[in-house]
């Protein structure tokens, strides 16, 4: 084989390499090793048309196959070794980008964004120049300060940049975390269709990674987003892995239901409605409802901090209030959790026409400390002042509780003859059709409870339950 220019050979043995051509690449190796280990020092300084994009790719694949080669098959380890020690400079600038990364998550999980922020721009400029996956990882960090404090439309531009960073350098999670991310931006700012474009391509990705169950997940999102998702619906976890209710009937394991909606949550809404929880669990009423109200300003879509100053305008004797931010609730996310139950319940108690302790006997059904005995005298003193459906549903709740089915089929039928609100109805509905002996009873119970679908989360138990029929 005739001696090769550096150049030539370099793109030989980079082309055998790029093409998966395993014998070109021995029998170059094998022909040209002696001038292989002349060149490579000088070919370890990378040429400037090959700094970005698909040729980047192609120029550091072809520069560590070829020294693993000469390492394993041609006893050259000398190429490989050079290859992968790094300068002391460089040592120190990636043990400072590393330490800026782990401050950086650190600050983010205690919700200090603006710090991290900082931190993050901090490190991007000390690593500018560099295309290793330092740099992808921070300019990652920076979009997820930036959405989650509310800025989404500026943290597209850095999770483009970090898709492009990790795919010049052939790193496909990083890709698909890019990508990921990217997709909740398009669903936050609610534009479908890219929403959807993104998730096809995630799915392309996994497909060509062999995870062809979750390319199959993201392409069924992609139709889901692309034909509008509701702003709430209930989702089923079997085992802890998302599915729709309509996909339950061939699956097997563990279900449990829970509340999705078309918008990603923003991390520092979360943190604030979580302090809120807990200082209302507390008893710290004043301070909890600041906490959420700072959640609602941080983002301005979410349901929750609405929803549990709600309740907390409750506890507090203010039901006029309450029931507007119950309203607000329903205007987010139709259906979360008792927003339209609680919503009823506050206006009739601003009416005058509830007791403001109602309220306070209603939350002690979900007291842990409380035993069904107790909750039950409790829920029969409160139904003798006020002949409520949420009365019924405690009582029932904690007849069935110490096993009294008949009691406890009483207390749901009475809550049924009394009950107008669709929330109410449909728990009452699925709870009598759990206890109900006659099959075509508890199949009519089931499907009232879907077609009134007031309460999301017991409409979905009824549809579970309709499919697990024998006749149905």
């Amino acid at each position: 084989m005739q001696p090769l220019p550096p150049d030539a050979l370099r793109e030989a043995l980079f082309d055998a390499v790029d093409e998966g051509d395993l014998d070109r690449l021995s029998s170059l190796c094998e022909a040209h090793e002696q001038a292989i280990c002349d060149a490579f020092p000088g070919w370890r300084t990378l040429p400037e048309p090959f700094r970005e994009g698909p040729r980047l790719r192609w120029y550091i694949q072809g520069m560590t196959s070829v020294a693993q080669h000469m390492a394993a098959m041609r006893g050259r380890p000398e190429l490989f070794a050079a290859l992968t020690t790094v300068p002391e400079g460089t040592q120190v600038l990636l043990r400072r980008l590393e330490q800026a990364l782990a401050d950086i998550d650190a600050l983010a999980a205690e919700g200090r964004y603006a710090e991290a922020e900082t931190m993050a721009r901090a490190a991007l400029a000390e690593a500018e120049g560099s295309k290793g996956g330092h740099q992808a990882m921070l300019v990652g960090r920076l979009g997820e300060c930036l959405f989650h404090t509310g800025r989404v439309a500026e943290a597209r531009a850095p999770f483009e940049q970090t898709l492009t960073l990790c795919e010049e350098s052939g790193d496909d999670q990083g890709a698909l975390a890019a990508l990921f991310s990217l997709f909740e931006v398009h669903r936050y700012l609610g534009e479908t269709a890219e929403a959807a474009a993104r998730a096809e391509r995630i799915a392309s990705v996994l497909d060509r990674l062999g995870d062809a169950d979750e390319a199959r997940a993201f392409r069924r999102r992609a139709e889901r987003v692309r034909a509008g998702e509701p702003r709430c619906r209930v989702v089923a976890l079997v085992d802890g892995k998302p599915a729709e209710i309509d996909e339950l009937g061939g699956l097997q394991g563990s279900v449990q239901f829970i509340y999705e909606r078309n918008r990603p949550d923003l991390r520092a809404s979360s943190i604030a409605t979580e302090e809120g929880e807990r200082l209302g669990a507390a008893g710290e009423f004043v301070r909890a409802l600041e906490a959420f109200r700072r959640g609602a300003v941080a983002d301005r879509h979410a349901p929750s901090p609405v929803y549990q100053a709600g309740v907390t305008c409750l506890f507090m004797g203010r039901a006029a209030e309450a029931a507007e931010l119950f309203r607000k609730t329903e205007e987010l996310a139709p259906g979360w959790f008792r927003c339209r139950a609680y919503r009823l319940l506050a206006e009739r108690i601003a009416a005058g026409a509830l007791e403001p302790a109602v309220f306070a006997l209603v939350s002690d059904f979900d007291r842990p400390d409380l035993d069904p005995a107790e909750k039950a005298r409790r829920a029969r003193e409160a139904l003798a002042k006020a002949d409520l459906g949420l009365l019924h549903v405690g009582l029932g709740d904690a007849l069935a509780a110490q096993r009294k089915p008949l009691e406890a089929r009483a207390a749901y039928r009475r809550g049924l003859d009394v009950a107008e609100e669709p929330d109410v109805r449909t728990q009452l509905l699925v709870k009598l059709g759990n206890l109900v002996d006659d099959p075509a009873e508890r199949m009519r119970l089931y499907q009232d409870a879907v077609v009134l679908d007031g309460n999301l989360l017991f409409a979905a138990v009824a549809r579970l339950s309709l499919a697990s029929l024998p006749s149905a």
